[in-house]
């Protein structure tokens, strides 16, 4: 990410602390109801998908909490995060066999994967807190570009009410607050300009801070529209 970026999202979880707070946060604290909506949305959108994925790339994986469901569609599974503390969190807490998965340190703009090396890319409570534009367009190209079938992320929004309480909320324990959602309109909207299409919903949370996560192909029409480009 570009430097507004990376202080929001990459450097806040650049300790071992912080990613242990968020580790607990949704394994025992405040959002564990969260976690628990997000996984039951994440089983139905991979049953959606289908039992023919060998490789998932979960990019932006944290502290891995959704590995052992993603494990449990794929053959392999490779974890990818901008922080170091966060991939160390995770492979204590799942621990993946060398040919069945991997934890990479990566930046989400110029992911280090070959085209097309996985049936499933991953990506949740990532975009919506990337503020540059050309950032986001550069990370959904990437998404696109190492899927060779499917791309599910997740659009988080939450209502202008709530975003305000969290805000407050971040300032009074004197922490930096993530920046302000990025809308689901625009992601699906960029996302069509990176060549993809969306194909399914499959709701996280139906009331709330509704959310959903989106399942979505590379468009043919954009393949056709690069070859003659070319």
């Amino acid at each position: 990410m570009r430097n507004q970026s990376k202080r929001d999202i990459g450097s806040r979880f650049s300790n071992r602390e912080d990613a242990e707070r968020y580790r607990d946060r949704f394994k025992s604290g405040t959002r564990k109801w969260a976690h628990r909506c997000e996984v039951r949305a994440l089983e139905r959108a991979l049953a959606a998908v289908g039992d023919s994925v060998r490789t998932i790339v979960d990019v932006g994986s944290g502290t891995g909490r959704f590995a052992p469901v993603l494990r449990g569609h794929a053959k392999r599974l490779i974890q990818i995060d901008f922080s170091k503390q966060m991939l160390d969190v995770s492979r204590e807490g799942f621990s993946l066999p060398e040919d069945s998965g991997a934890y990479i340190q990566a930046d989400a703009r110029r992911l280090p994967l070959a085209d097309n090396c996985a049936e499933l890319v991953f990506c949740h409570r990532l975009l919506n807190h990337v503020q540059d534009a050309d950032d986001r367009r550069s990370i959904l190209a990437e998404l696109r570009r190492i899927s060779r079938r499917y791309v599910v992320i997740s659009c988080l929004t939450a209502p202008t009410w709530i975003r305000a309480v969290r805000w407050i909320s971040t300032a009074v324990r004197r922490r930096n607050p993530v920046a302000i959602a990025v809308d689901t309109s625009t992601l699906l909207r960029e996302a069509v300009e990176a060549g993809m299409k969306e194909t399914r919903r499959v709701p996280i949370r139906r009331v709330f801070a509704p959310c959903e996560f989106h399942i979505l192909t590379k468009s043919l029409v954009f393949v056709v529209q690069c070859c003659i480009a070319v």
